[in-house]
């Protein structure tokens, strides 16, 4: 849910947007949710978040209800790049802060799940023995069911055999505390390159990634970032980052995401002396380009319907700036126009592409747009959240949740339906 990377040094994280219907439902299934959205219209709600003003669209108005903390202290330092589960209940972020779990005392970022439920943090990025990580950790992703976490990490203990000094992919599972390392070739030999910009199906065995290293696959020797995809139950990597006919390129490819539902990965890649959209399907083991915008790529995302993007174009006087999203039917795209001079970098797409949601850079909002139910050239959002100073943005799976960074670096979550808002990165 970029690629505005989060990276150990640097504070924004990206605007994710998790679907916000089930996993389970079919695109004709979405039709059904109309008349709840035309409830949530019915009031218009506002709050005061430690200094940010969220104006929703909410069926129910109840008392704002900011918990500081149930059950915890704050993080004594920032937290970045949160994602969230498909309930809301589990929100795993990175993290400088010292104070999140007992003994924390790497001075590296690290992951941590908070478990909004049982009201505990657990340290996720762990090394071997229960041992603290010897570098950082960041990028994080997080499984539908919230039983696995993917991240991107340079530390050397979290598996055995970490001799390449380069940062890797991992996936943690957290029914069994087991980190296994993602970006590796076949029998499992570590990269010779460095690795970053990890994402995860929604069941969390599908992993992309890109990668600077040329021994995951045979024959690669471009010299160049590449993208890859490892299937963690049949242990394969292939690399996806090929010309339409299934040439290397000659220049990186960057920005991987994949579907939920692990069907379809995307990808920013060269075409003659400019980028386009890749796209690559699982059924067909075909790599397509689904556009060439003339003026650049920024974020991309994928749903199960298929790619969506920021771009930008010009008439040659005016430069505009837009999110496409493809959806289903695949031949329909769902825009967001935005004709000032900033690339619409933060946004994410719901499960099928029939929502999005996106940061608005005039007036400091995050819209989450409807495309069954509203009108796209309105200017009226579902729900919107404002502030300059909002960082990053999850939108749970069932539509309930949403977590952000605020002004002073702390995880939230916010549950619209009742208006409270609770800090998730405490201890």
């Amino acid at each position: 849910m970029k690629p505005m990377e989060v990276t150990p040094t640097t504070v924004m994280g990206p605007l994710m947007l998790t679907n916000p219907y089930t996993p389970r439902q079919a695109p004709h299934q979405l039709d059904g949710r109309a008349a709840e959205h035309e409830a949530i219209r019915a009031k218009r709600l506002a709050f005061s978040m430690g200094g940010l003003v969220a104006v929703v669209t909410a069926a129910v108005s109840l008392p704002a209800s900011v918990s500081a903390a149930p059950g915890g202290v704050p993080g004594n330092k920032p937290s970045f790049s949160p994602d969230v589960s498909a309930n809301g209940r589990f929100v795993v972020f990175g993290s400088d802060a010292t104070n999140l779990v007992p003994g924390d005392t790497n001075g590296r970022r690290d992951v941590f799940v908070r478990d909004t439920q049982n009201r505990t943090t657990r340290l996720v990025s762990k090394g071997l023995n229960g041992r603290q990580s010897n570098g950082a950790s960041y990028f994080t992703n997080i499984s539908d069911d919230g039983r696995f976490v993917s991240f991107v990490s340079r530390a050397s203990n979290l598996v055995l055999g970490d001799t390449n000094g380069k940062d890797d992919v991992f996936r943690a599972d957290l029914s069994t505390g087991k980190i296994i390392r993602v970006s590796v070739g076949a029998g499992g030999v570590q990269a010779n390159g460095a690795s970053e910009g990890a994402r995860m199906s929604a069941n969390g065995n599908s992993i992309v990634f890109g990668s600077a290293a040329s021994n995951l696959i045979r024959g690669d020797t471009n010299g160049v970032n590449d993208v890859f995809l490892r299937d963690i139950s049949t242990g394969v990597t292939r690399r996806l980052s090929t010309t339409s006919q299934g040439n290397q390129n000659l220049a990186s490819s960057r920005a991987a995401a994949i579907s939920p539902n692990g069907s379809i990965a995307t990808w920013v890649g060269p075409v003659g002396f400019h980028d386009a959209v890749y796209r690559w399907d699982r059924g067909t083991n075909k790599v397509t380009i689904s556009a060439e915008p003339s003026e650049g790529v920024g974020t991309l995302r994928v749903s199960n319907g298929g790619p969506a993007w920021a771009e930008a174009d010009t008439d040659g006087y005016n430069y505009y700036y837009s999110i496409r999203v493809y959806n289903q039917p695949a031949t329909s795209a769902f825009i967001v126009e935005y004709s000032n001079n900033t690339m619409l970098n933060e946004f994410d797409v719901s499960l099928w592409g029939n929502m999005v949601a996106f940061a608005n850079p005039d007036t400091y909002r995050v819209e989450v747009r409807d495309k069954t139910t509203s009108d796209l050239s309105s200017d009226e959002p579902l729900a919107a959240v404002g502030s300059a100073e909002w960082r990053g943005i999850a939108f749970s799976s069932d539509g309930n949740k949403v977590v952000g960074v605020d002004t002073a670096g702390q995880i939230k979550l916010w549950s619209w339906r009742t208006n409270a808002v609770t800090i998730v990165s405490v201890n």
